[in-house]
C-alpha cells in the first residue's frame, strides 16, 4: 500500500511538472505570437492611417488633378478660345473673356473632381492594405491560440493515459506469494 501511495504522489509531481513546463512554454510562445501580431498592427496603422494616409491621398489626388487639368485645359483652349464669330472690337473682347472664363471654370471643376477621385482611390487602397495586414495579424493570434490549446490538451491526455496505465498495472498485481497486496 505504501508503494502505491509513493507512486501516486510521484506521478502527481511529475504530471504537475510536465503540465507546468508545457503551460510555461506554450504561454511564452503564445505571448510571442501576440507581440508579433501587435507589431504588425502597429506598423499597418503607421503606414496606412494618420499623416501617411493623408499624404498618400493628397499625392494621388494631385497626380490625378494635374493630369486631368492639363488634358481639359488643352481641350478647352482648342475648342472655346476659337469662337466661330468673334465679332469686332468690344464684342470680340467680351466674347473672348467669356470663353476664357468658361474654360477656366471647366478646368477648375475638372481639377477638383480629379483631386477628390484620387484621394478616394488612395483611401480605398490604404484601407485594403491595412485590412490585409491586420487580417494576417489576427490569423497569427488565432494560430497561436490553436497551438496553445493543442499542446496543453496533449499533455492532459498523456497524463490521463499514464494514470490509467498505473491503475491497470495495480489492478493486475493482486497477489504476492499467494497473499493479496495492500
Amino acid at each position: 500500500m505504501f508503494g502505491l501511495v509513493i507512486g501516486a504522489v510521484a506521478g502527481a509531481v511529475v504530471g504537475g511538472a510536465v503540465q507546468g513546463v508545457t503551460a510555461f512554454v506554450t504561454t511564452k510562445e503564445k505571448a510571442g505570437a501576440y507581440r508579433q501580431a501587435a507589431q504588425q498592427v502597429r506598423e499597418a496603422t503607421e503606414k496606412y492611417s494618420g499623416k501617411n494616409a493623408y499624404d498618400s491621398m493628397v499625392n494621388k489626388g494631385q497626380d490625378y488633378m494635374g493630369k486631368d487639368m492639363a488634358s481639359m485645359g488643352t481641350e478647352m483652349a482648342a475648342n472655346v478660345y476659337q469662337p466661330t464669330n468673334p465679332g469686332a472690337g468690344a464684342t470680340a473682347q467680351a466674347n473672348a473673356l467669356n470663353a476664357a472664363d468658361r474654360a477656366a471654370n471647366v478646368v477648375n471643376e475638372t481639377g477638383l473632381n480629379a483631386l477628390q477621385s484620387g484621394m478616394s482611390d488612395a483611401n480605398a487602397a490604404n484601407q485594403a492594405k491595412y485590412n490585409a495586414a491586420t487580417t494576417q495579424a489576427q490569423q497569427l493570434m488565432n494560430q497561436a491560440d490553436i497551438r496553445y490549446g493543442v499542446a496543453n490538451q496533449a499533455v492532459q491526455e498523456g497524463m490521463n493515459a499514464l494514470g490509467s496505465t498505473a491503475n491497470t498495472i495495480n489492478s493486475l498485481r493482486t497477489t504476492k506469494n499467494g497473499r493479496e497486496i495492500d
